[in-house]
């Protein structure tokens, strides 16, 4: 499950890093999401993950994880934390956030049932 989930998000950096949005939001489980950070929790169904990744979403000049630490929780799920780095126009104005999430099996393959992620306050100055 290790190895499949450090494969899951390489290909997950590699897909934000070319801007896919279809690509992005067929990571994410089909029944649906939690999304999380800024003291707030949403459950997004998947209709609306992809059609905000493919209408609203513009993704990153350079992306880069940061200190990727794995958990398997059981056969079918691994706890993902960390950090990323997302690059923006000027490199100076890049955000740093922290990183959880939690990948679960569905129909074969991993895919995201939650994200956690926070930005760093110093790096909004």
């Amino acid at each position: 499950m290790e190895a499949e989930a450090r494969a899951f998000m390489d290909a997950y950096a590699r897909d934000l890093r070319a801007g896919d949005g279809d690509a992005v939001a067929a990571r994410y489980r089909r029944s649906g999401a939690y999304r999380m950070g800024h003291g707030r929790k949403v459950f997004a169904p998947h209709d609306s993950i992809r059609a905000r990744y493919l209408e609203r979403w513009q993704g990153p000049t350079s992306f880069e994880w940061g200190d990727l630490s794995y958990e398997v929780l059981g056969p079918e799920a691994v706890l993902v934390t960390g950090t990323f780095r997302w690059g923006r126009a000027d490199p100076l104005d890049d955000l740093v956030y922290s990183y959880t999430a939690v990948l679960t099996r569905e129909d074969g393959e991993l895919r995201l049932l939650l994200e956690d992620e926070s930005t760093d306050p110093r790096t909004l100055d």
